[in-house]
């Protein structure tokens, strides 16, 4: 769960996404709301991910799992300066659970919202799910991968 703390790992992994000026917010707790928190984030696509290049303004909540052994997290992400940008945005959901120490387990649910119609919604919507699904898989791969030449470096 260390990704979404903000601090180094999460900055590393990220550029290594192609995120460029990659900037986050700290957590801050949310009026009204006693056990959830929200920051912002932004960044610039690198070509590689969209051939439009483009940004991404992003607002995430963080929500603690009833038996508090892990942390829902939503994000909901507005791209900037691609086709259709301002017709729909990306959510994302991250469950993550506490298995064991060192260990989490994480389900991730992608969906695109329309916010106005175009003849493009299906097939934006798929190829949206499937970018960002890589994305997130890629993601975890690089958080393991960083976590474990941590742990590799600390021996």
């Amino acid at each position: 769960m260390e990704i979404f703390k903000g601090g180094d790992l999460e900055h590393k992994v990220m550029g290594k996404l192609w995120c460029l000026n990659y900037n986050t917010t700290p957590w801050e707790p949310v009026t009204g709301h006693s056990d959830m928190l929200e920051r912002r984030l932004s960044w610039k696509f690198n070509r590689r991910v969209s051939s439009f290049g483009g940004d991404v303004t992003c607002t995430q909540q963080k929500l603690p799992i009833v038996d508090g052994k892990g942390w829902t997290i939503t994000e909901a992400m507005a791209l900037h300066d691609v086709p259709f940008g301002d017709h729909f945005y990306v959510q994302v959901k991250y469950e993550m659970v506490d298995r064991k120490p060192g260990w989490c387990a994480c389900d991730v649910f992608i969906g695109v919202v329309w916010l106005k119609s175009c003849k493009f919604e299906q097939r934006i919507t798929r190829n949206v799910v499937v970018k960002f699904g890589d994305r997130v898989r890629e993601l975890f791969e690089l958080v393991e991968r960083e976590v474990l030449l941590a742990v590799d470096g600390r021996s």
